[in-house]
């Protein structure tokens, strides 16, 4: 419910509502989420960055994302050429099982859940929700017809929900602060914030987290300090 209060969509690319998403497998069994860290667009490396700096937060919200649908089991996939986020990934889980957040019974409650960390095949196309899942079933990583949909009959046959690592990152803090806290980020038309990464072109390249609805301008000029050596 906070997440929908919230306005979230998918930061993956395609922008569907997370909840909507969540909901499509309201009441199945053996519902199954999958973290999306195959991340292929040139120049890009906002899931990289998380995953890497902050695995935590991507495992709450993948947490979080399992106990709103019933998922007891989820895994990660992490693009190939990340190895160092593929082991802090791992490293992370490793952690979270010995803390007692992950395995039978969390927390002596009747929550079950167990994380898989996975590595990626190495194919842009992989990054496709459809696609992604015949990789993790150990096929050729290709987009396969639609419907029936992931949340109907994805990984294994089972319901599957696919969400991007950025849309996952952000849940914690939907559900620290409250949904409306992040509705009244971002604009009218599309809630929240997004990820900017600035190459080494910028007198000042990075990753930067705007409000949607940020001018193009701004980002480049005033966050980025505008082009080096006299580009424009």
């Amino acid at each position: 419910a906070q997440v929908a209060a919230s306005g979230l969509r998918g930061r993956g690319g395609a922008g569907f509502p997370v909840s909507r998403k969540w909901n499509a497998v309201s009441g199945a069994t053996d519902v199954v989420v999958v973290a999306n860290g195959d991340e292929g667009d040139p120049g890009s490396y906002a899931d990289r960055l998380l995953m890497e700096q902050d695995p935590d937060r991507v495992l709450e919200g993948l947490a979080l994302a399992c106990f709103a649908t019933g998922a007891r089991r989820a895994l990660v996939l992490v693009r190939s050429e990340y190895p160092l986020a593929l082991a802090r990934m791992r490293a992370a889980v490793l952690e979270a099982r010995e803390a007692g957040h992950l395995g039978s019974a969390v927390h002596g409650g009747d929550v079950d859940l167990d994380i898989d960390i996975v590595e990626g095949v190495g194919s842009y196309v992989a990054g496709e929700e459809t696609a992604l899942i015949a990789a993790l079933e150990g096929e050729r990583g290709t987009v396969r017809p639609r419907p029936p949909y992931p949340t109907s009959q994805g990984l294994w046959g089972a319901p599957t929900v696919v969400n991007n690592v950025e849309t996952l990152a952000a849940v914690p803090w939907i559900i620290g602060r409250g949904g409306a806290a992040y509705a009244r980020l971002g604009t009218d038309a599309e809630r929240g914030t997004k990820l900017v990464c600035l190459s080494e072109r910028f007198a000042r390249p990075g990753c930067y987290e705007v409000n949607l609805g940020a001018s193009l301008r701004w980002i480049v000029e005033d966050l980025g300090g505008g082009l080096r050596d006299d580009h424009t």
